[in-house]
């Protein structure tokens, strides 16, 4: 439990860091880029990430901090984190949502055929919908192997 916080606070750090620098290029090329529409939205793009980056990792560290704070809360969420019924019910929900969004892929490649929007779209949803069930076989296939 010690090394998943310890990966959780490193991960959080790097979010942190990386968000102060997707940041500063977004304010670099507002502040010394050309004026035209393309930069305008790189820059706008940059900085919505750089901030949310920001704030995702801080919020980590955050949480992290309170954690170590409070053993009784630390060593409880270490017995859920391990207890076979909860990793159960994560793998369902994770089952069952990726089922959801594999069906609005279609929905969305339905939409697309009668918007006539262009084709590579409607195929691309339609690889995705695909890819969905092919990885599907090879980890059901690596898996009982494996167990």
């Amino acid at each position: 439990m010690i090394m998943q916080i310890k990966q959780d606070e490193k991960f959080s750090k790097l979010l942190s860091a990386f968000g102060v620098i997707i940041l500063l290029v977004g304010v670099v090329i507002l502040i010394l880029g050309p004026s035209n529409d393309v930069l305008n939205r790189i820059s706008n793009l940059c900085t919505g990430l750089g901030f949310g980056s920001i704030c995702g990792g801080l919020g980590g560290l955050y949480g992290i901090r309170n954690l170590k704070k409070d053993p009784v809360k630390f060593k409880q969420i270490g017995v859920e984190r391990k207890d076979e019924r909860n990793k159960f019910i994560k793998y369902q929900a994770k089952a069952k949502s990726g089922e959801i969004i594999n069906w609005l892929v279609i929905i969305i490649a339905y939409v697309c055929i009668a918007m006539n929007s262009p084709s590579w779209i409607t195929f691309s949803l339609l690889v995705i919908f695909i890819s969905k069930y092919v990885f599907e076989i090879i980890l059901s296939n690596q898996y009982s192997k494996k167990f």
